[in-house]
């Protein structure tokens, strides 16, 4: 069991990663649809987010294949949640908008 507890801070770094990412891409599409330049929004974030992402996982792996399993594990967790979160919040905007015609 104590073997793996040295794998939760990669963990947790994979998650800190996904949040990064998926709260950056969550706030270019609110945000760039109503950008002057929304191709140059896009296409800067989307640079931006995956190379700290590639950089963090780089260095959070350390060549390991655990320590990148743990690391890819935190970063889905947190695309499963963010996922889980954004349709929760559409149905509920879905629902009020028929409530109101």
């Amino acid at each position: 069991m104590n073997e793996w507890l040295w794998l939760l801070p990669v963990f947790a770094g994979g998650a800190a990663l996904g949040i990064f990412f998926f709260g950056g891409l969550l706030l270019t599409v609110q945000n760039g649809l109503s950008a002057r330049h929304p191709a140059a929004w896009f296409i800067l974030s989307m640079v931006l987010r995956s190379a700290v992402v590639l950089t963090g996982f780089y260095f959070l792996g350390s060549g390991e294949l655990e320590r990148f399993v743990a690391c890819l594990l935190g970063f889905m967790l947190v695309r499963f949640l963010i996922t889980k979160r954004v349709k929760r919040a559409r149905r509920s905007f879905v629902t009020q908008e028929s409530q109101h015609d």
